[in-house]
């Protein structure tokens, strides 16, 4: 058999066999191996992997991720071009003797493990390391740095068991680094192990971009750790639902300990925020401000100077009203203030021209706003769950259709986003952007259907079991319905807000819309007409 430049899980070739965990190789196979460059053994149940391994030479890429191994065959350290290593989700606690061997690794990845302790072999190797995942794990402490730390670039160490913030990544060793993500450790204080006076002179000022410290107990006292990586660009301090580790705690944040950074992004969801202050408009540089899931009432004036927002998520709070020259965000592409109790929004809405997607779903509105049959690029709405009658919101979406010059179809047509994975509801969104080429057949049964109906409705009708907008109780929990329509996929949501904060229409909580309505008590001319 001639040799294959990659051989994959689950593939069988002749003299390779699966037997009771275990990868077999033939002796008679081994020499047309000795040019194989990647081999992949994902999701093959093994529980070990031969010594033979060590007679592939020019192997450099090894993935060996969901199985069941609780050890490495020693002959592993002989693959001296080894580029590239993923061993996740096993049950690996050591790396054998003699690991520290393998120079040429750039990539290691071994979340979902069982390591307590940083593998030892770091510590006295695997120099060339730039991507290192070891998240996921029960590491509790990480006193000494790698020798990898000078030129590691992405560093994971999320969802360990770790008290304190290692010293050695503040320090002056990681000058390249890019990523840190530390969220959701026990850290008793995020700074106690930090100096942050010296802070400024270390290398990770200089390079990192990225840091995210989710549920890490992060609180206001902490940010002066932030503040001083003058590099960095996006920012995550927010707190992830359903998480056991201790949550950031930030219920102030002046925005001017960020002035000398180049924030494009910037992460609070969760933290108890109850405003946000006036110097917001430092943050020249803002593209994506997501403060979901806090206590905001209001929004400063100074947020309309932000002219480089293209993604604002302001769900789930208490905002009353809109800044009147919140129009200035003419750059605004999404703009998600669903749960929230807004009344009206400001004739300056009507200036967003870049607007694509808006979610005002469970506010107070009583009345469509007049601005938004001005958004001509919108092509996602969701007017749910307010007090605006159901007439209004369809006619509101066959006015957006006829300016964008579509033809008439269905008086709503209902678009269903992609489903997060983390989320079973169903939601829709307003669609005005699609046609189908069943429309011309629609239209005679539609008008059919219409006369129909007025001759019913001409008689009087009083059979309460009739499900009409006359019996709505706001009261009841009503769930999201998605109706049939054209799918459009919203997963911007899912890599441009953030892998935890994906927040379009289907996973609303659907709260009652008049919460604190006395259940018994009867609506304004209810029974005039008894």
């Amino acid at each position: 058999m001639a040799a294959e430049d990659s051989i994959c899980e689950g593939e069988e070739q002749t003299g390779i066999t699966f037997v009771n965990g275990t990868v077999l190789i033939a002796k008679s196979l081994m020499p047309s191996l000795s040019s194989l460059t990647q081999l992949k053994l994902n999701d093959s149940r093994l529980t070990e992997i031969p010594d033979s391994l060590g007679d592939i030479p020019a192997l450099e890429c090894l993935e060996a991720s969901h199985n069941c191994l609780t050890k490495l065959p020693d002959s592993i350290c002989q693959l001296k071009g080894l580029l590239r290593l993923n061993l996740s989700f096993n049950q690996l606690s050591e790396l054998p003797a003699g690991f520290e061997q393998l120079s040429a690794l750039e990539t290691v990845n071994l979340s979902h493990n069982n390591f307590n302790e940083p593998p030892f072999c770091f510590q006295g190797g695997n120099v060339n390391i730039k991507y290192l995942n070891i998240s996921f794990n029960k590491i509790e402490t990480w006193r000494h740095g790698p020798l990898c730390a000078y030129g590691l670039k992405y560093l994971n160490c999320a969802n360990n068991r770790m008290i304190s913030n290692p010293p050695w990544i503040w320090e002056d060793f990681c000058r390249s680094l890019e990523t840190l993500d530390m969220s959701c450790n026990e850290f008793t204080n995020p700074t106690a192990t930090l100096r942050p006076y010296a802070l400024w002179r270390t290398g990770v000022t200089v390079g990192l971009k990225f840091l995210q410290l989710r549920n890490c107990g992060v609180t206001t006292d902490h940010l002066s750790l932030v503040h001083k990586l003058r590099a960095v660009e996006k920012l995550d301090l927010g707190n992830k639902k359903g998480v056991t580790c201790k949550n950031n705690f930030i219920w102030d944040i002046s925005f001017k300990l960020f002035q000398s950074c180049n924030l494009s992004e910037i992460h609070l969801d969760g933290v108890g925020l109850s405003t946000l202050s006036e110097d917001i408009n430092c943050l020249k540089t803002l593209r994506i401000l997501n403060c979901n899931n806090n206590l905001l009432q209001w929004l400063p004036e100074n947020i309309a100077d932000l002219e480089n927002l293209t993604h604002l998520s302001l769900s789930n709070n208490e905002i009353l009203y809109i800044p009147s020259g919140f129009g200035k965000l003419v750059n605004l592409q999404e703009l998600f203030l669903d749960c929230n109790k807004l009344e009206d929004l400001p004739s300056s809405f009507a200036d967003l021209k870049s607007l694509q997607y808006l979610d005002l779903y469970g506010n107070h509105f009583y009345d469509i706003p007049q601005c938004l049959e001005k958004l001509d690029s919108l092509c996602g709405l969701d007017l749910k769950f307010n007090y605006c009658e159901t007439n209004a919101r369809e006619e509101l979406c066959i006015n957006l259709r006829q300016r964008r010059g579509l033809l008439n179809r269905q008086d709503q047509m209902q678009q269903k986003p992609l489903s997060s994975s983390s989320h079973s509801h169903s939601g829709s969104y307003s669609s005005f952007g699609s046609e189908t080429e069943d429309d011309q057949d629609c239209d005679e049964e539609e008008t059919e259907n219409a006369q129909d109906s007025e001759s019913e409705s001409s008689e009087e009708n009083w059979d309460l079991e009739d499900e009409d907008d006359d019996h709505f109780d706001p009261t009841v929990y009503q769930p999201k319905v998605a109706d049939e329509g054209p799918r459009r996929a919203l997963i911007i949501h899912a890599t441009v807000i953030g892998p935890h904060s994906f927040l379009p229409s289907d996973i609303h909580p659907s709260p009652s819309i008049r919460p604190n309505k006395d259940p018994f008590a009867p609506d304004d001319g209810q029974f005039e007409d008894a």
